[in-house]
Parts: C-alpha cells; sequence; structure tokens
C-alpha cells in the first residue's frame, strides 16, 4: 500500500543522509589532518589545525557553567535556590539601602 511504501522510501532517504553526513564529517577530518602536514612551514596553523582536530567537531559548543555563590556562612550554593537567596539579599541590601549617600549630595546638584 501507499503508506508502507513512503515509509520505505523514508527509511532508504533517512539511511542515505546519515551515510551523507558520515562521510561528510570523514572529509573534515581528513583535510584537517592534511592541513597539519601542508602547514609544516608554518607550525602556528599547523597546530591549530591539530587543536581543532583533536577537539572535534563539537569544539564551538560551550559547556554552560553553573556559577555558585558563596553564601553568608562562607559555603558554596549547591542549589538553585541557595543561589537566588544569595542574589535575593545582595540585591535587597543594593537598593534597599537606608544609609546615607556615600557622596556629598551638593555635588548632584
Amino acid at each position: 500500500n501507499r503508506s508502507e511504501t513512503n515509509r520505505l522510501a523514508y527509511r532508504e532517504a533517512e539511511k542515505d543522509v546519515k551515510n551523507a553526513v558520515k562521510d561528510a564529517k570523514d572529509l573534515w577530518a581528513k583535510q584537517l589532518a592534511m592541513d597539519t602536514m601542508r602547514y609544516a612551514h608554518d607550525p602556528i596553523k599547523s597546530w591549530k589545525a591539530m587543536r581543532t582536530l583533536e577537539r572535534g567537531l563539537t569544539h564551538h559548543h560551550t559547556q554552560c557553567r553553573t556559577i555558585r555563590m558563596t553564601m553568608a556562612d562562607g559555603k558554596k550554593a549547591m542549589t538553585d535556590e541557595e543561589n537566588a537567596q544569595v542574589f535575593a539579599t545582595h540585591f535587597d541590601k543594593l537598593f534597599n539601602n537606608k544609609s546615607p549617600l556615600p557622596c556629598d549630595p551638593t555635588a548632584l546638584d
């Protein structure tokens, strides 16, 4: 029937795309490996190509870093809630400051 034919055609096309992507990745790696040899007279370019090859296809992605704030007791915050509490305390003191201005008010006129 028609849907079975479509499913088989889709599977075949999916397999072709996977193979094409694999071939493109292999070609990319091969070209970078050749670049390291081609740049024998220029060690900077050669090392750059080697480092790119070493990092692989995901070298342009960066890992998300979770910043853990230091709490009032000196420990690092371990949860997002503790992090939020540190920020809340900081911004509460910053924006609700009751102390006088640290400068001469007449300078603001």
